[in-house]
């Protein structure tokens, strides 16, 4: 995964830690939503590392939370999964 993954991941923390610094309770719902956005993204790392679609799917999710710069993020894990589907794919024929 590339910039296209990587981007909306740092924006996501950025603007977390903006609502966390803000001071006052009227932006706390924000700074936990965009939290939670953060981390469930984070864990796209985890896909890369183990290739088990559960990560990819709660990045999804995260990025889904974190719009619309989070559809940069969704885009970049699903492409990321449709590669391991065709090396799969391949891997497969190859052997056969």
């Amino acid at each position: 995964m590339g910039w296209l993954y990587y981007t909306p991941l740092v924006f996501q923390l950025v603007v977390g830690i903006a609502f966390e610094a803000t001071p006052g309770d009227e932006y706390r719902l924000y700074a936990m939503t965009s939290g939670a956005s953060f981390i469930l993204s984070a864990l796209g790392l985890l896909y890369i590392k183990t290739k088990h679609k559960l990560w990819a799917y709660l990045a999804m999710v995260g990025f889904v939370l974190g719009l619309p710069t989070g559809l940069m993020g969704l885009v970049a894990v699903r492409n990321e999964m449709d590669k391991e589907s065709k090396r799969e794919f391949l891997k497969d024929i190859e052997n056969d």
